[in-house]
């Protein structure tokens, strides 16, 4: 479910989601410390838009960030011109293209339902699936309560701050490119899903953020990649997998020099027992210590 805003949201509008609205008095994502003989690399899984009642900040993270000089994210979030030059790249159809596609069943909900997200149908008459999927994402979302901007944003403004270089893994021509490679027949299966979803958005945006908020890594895996992998293990494979590997690579490299570094991805990216980040530098030989 929600496919692309969970890994791609943090550019857009935002990986992640609950049962209820009301947070619970201090969250407590997972952090994790991965050292070698001369560096020091935090992990911290986020989440790309959220309720405006859940807190994350606390002493551990601002501790985390306090030693750090550099902040790692997936990719820049402040570039609104390179966002749009690759969504016009990347995500841009024929009129209607994206509704004819869709099988006979769904176009009626999936009109419906564009109504309610307060984007103008003519964006959504123009966009390719993959980005019809997350305009319809987002606006679920949206009237689900999710409406602060997410984790990224607070941090890369405590980086602005305390002038701490921000250092990406990706571009936006990258990210896009990723979801527009998908086969359009994967594209219209992932649309479909959301428009089945579209009135469950706030119980399923519940169930995420609260296995985040309670640093429950195993809720969170099965929630986002086996979900995922279950439905189309070769997008799970492409979009998660390959780039979890292509994040730990960089961090290997990174963990080759010296000082203190903040890595800020998505929460999917940092869990799952043998795939995840932190097992995989874990299986290169780095100290890898979960914070609690």
């Amino acid at each position: 479910m929600f496919r692309s805003i969970r890994i791609f949201g943090r550019r857009l509008f935002a990986l992640v989601v609950f049962c209820s609205l009301v947070a619970p008095a201090r969250a407590n994502p997972a952090l994790w410390m991965v050292t070698s003989r001369s560096a020091t690399v935090y992990l911290y899984g986020t989440v790309h838009v959220l309720p405006k009642s859940v807190t994350w900040m606390d002493d551990k993270v601002e501790q985390a960030l306090a030693a750090s000089s550099e902040l790692w994210t997936e990719a820049e979030v402040g570039d609104l011109q390179e966002t749009v030059d690759a969504i016009r790249h990347y995500g841009i159809a024929q009129p209607g293209e994206t509704e004819a596609l869709l099988p006979e069943a769904y176009r009626q909900r999936y009109a419906k339902q564009i109504a309610l997200t307060n984007v103008p149908p003519v964006i959504f008459a123009h966009a390719r699936p993959w980005l019809a999927e997350i305009l319809l994402t987002t606006g679920a979302l949206h009237r689900a309560g999710a409406t602060q901007p997410g984790v990224e944003m607070t941090l890369l403004g405590y980086a602005h701050d305390h002038k701490m270089t921000t250092p990406t893994f990706e571009t936006a021509d990258q990210q896009f490119a990723l979801l527009s490679d998908m086969p359009q027949a994967a594209q219209i299966s992932s649309l479909e899903d959301t428009i089945d979803e579209f009135d469950q958005a706030g119980p399923v945006f519940g169930k995420l953020v609260d296995a985040w908020e309670a640093g429950d890594e195993a809720t969170l895996d099965k929630l986002i990649n086996q979900t995922m992998r279950a439905k189309n293990e070769a997008v799970w494979t492409e979009l998660i997998l390959r780039r979890n590997e292509r994040f730990a690579e960089r961090i290997s490299d990174r963990l080759q020099g010296s000082g203190t570094a903040f890595v800020a991805v998505g929460a999917g990216h940092l869990c799952g027992r043998d795939d995840g980040v932190p097992a995989i530098l874990k299986n290169r030989g780095f100290t890898v210590t979960r914070i609690e």
